[in-house]
């Protein structure tokens, strides 16, 4: 989506995603206005939809193994999970 961008525009316009004195947080969101200044392609799904809620139960769960276990890293793709404990 960035693509014709030079590095430091790039940087510049990523700033949201890794500068934690915009959101205040290393885990806070950002929402779609914010993700669509940076650039980015946004489409918003309907949270009555079927893939809102699993996506939503998906991070649900990811947030409930990583608040209630040792593991403090949670990292999913289509074929693998790996996990990092905190012991």
């Amino acid at each position: 989506m960035l693509r014709g961008k030079n590095d430091d525009e790039i940087r510049a316009l990523i700033r949201p995603f890794i500068d934690p004195t915009i959101t205040m947080s290393h885990g806070r969101a950002l929402n779609h206005e914010q993700v669509k200044s940076c650039g980015l392609t946004v489409d918003l799904m309907d949270l009555q939809g079927d893939l809102w809620k699993a996506v939503w139960d998906l991070y649900m769960r990811g947030k409930y193994l990583v608040d209630t276990t040792s593991v403090c890293k949670l990292v999913e793709t289509v074929d693998d999970c790996y996990t990092v404990t905190g012991e």
